[in-house]
């Protein structure tokens, strides 16, 4: 038969887990200094090191049917969408490179051109708006897909009766510890706003750690894990409270402690 924990015991955990969702924000730094930068994106068709076919540059993949650089690219695209007009200086024979590209925009779209470049895949902006919706919802798509297949890898599907004793154990705890009112309490007696906030956060706290040990194994999962169980309940607890305030006095609407 489990035996109920003393209250100096649950104040003792309450502290814990208050400490550790103070802390919480070196913690999500930590996990923010872990992610990598991610290297540019190389098309596996670009050889090592591959050139600009127009200026010598350091390719960055196929546009406009030719290998060329980006600065080539996005000026290619740009004379084609505003339908510009060169002249040289210098009768068209300007030798187009790295350092002089800039110099001679005439033959360095004349150089575009007899490079392979085509003005007919050139988009305005509409169609490149349209191009880019399109990517990126067949990039979430293929995202969810992925997040399904290792969900259904990751949790087997319950039973339906499990799956709603389950159900009937979350509707419990929330009933009980998170979807009750808030009333007129010692949490709201200081006259100071300030020590009102900091007490009204220690009860939504409470709240949410209460909650959380509510679940069966929640002890068996790391100290992350729960500050981050925490931090999730905290913030709808945050959120319910915001929707109690008056809009027009600004002041939270409590129940009173004899209703």
């Amino acid at each position: 038969m489990a035996q109920c924990q003393s209250p100096q015991h649950k104040k003792n955990e309450e502290r814990f887990f208050l400490s550790a969702l103070i802390s919480s924000d070196k913690y999500q730094s930590k996990k923010t200094n872990r992610c990598v930068k991610k290297a540019p994106y190389i098309p596996s068709y670009l050889e090592n090191g591959q050139k600009c076919v127009v200026c010598g540059d350091k390719a960055t993949g196929l546009h406009y049917q030719a290998i060329t650089c980006e600065g080539c690219k996005g000026f290619f695209r740009r004379t084609a969408q505003k339908r510009l007009q060169y002249s040289c200086k210098e009768a068209g024979f300007c030798e187009i490179n790295m350092t002089s590209r800039n110099l001679c925009q005439a033959c360095r779209f004349k150089k575009c051109l007899e490079c392979g470049m085509t003005t007919d895949l050139v988009l305005d902006e509409q169609e490149r708006s349209a191009k880019r919706q399109l990517i990126e919802r067949n990039r979430e798509k293929k995202e969810l897909d992925q997040l399904t297949v290792q969900l259904k890898k990751s949790y087997p599907i319950l039973p339906i009766n499990e799956f709603k004793t389950l159900v009937d154990k979350v509707s419990k705890a929330y009933c009980t510890f998170i979807d009750i009112p808030l009333q007129m309490g010692p949490h709201f007696r200081f006259t100071d706003p300030a020590e009102q906030f900091s007490s009204l956060m220690i009860l939504l706290l409470t709240r949410s750690f209460g909650f959380m040990k509510a679940f069966d194994g929640f002890q068996s999962i790391s100290l992350e894990q729960n500050v981050d169980f925490i931090i999730g309940c905290l913030q709808i607890q945050i959120l319910r409270t915001i929707h109690r305030i008056d809009a027009d006095s600004g002041n939270l609407i409590v129940e009173n402690e004899n209703t």
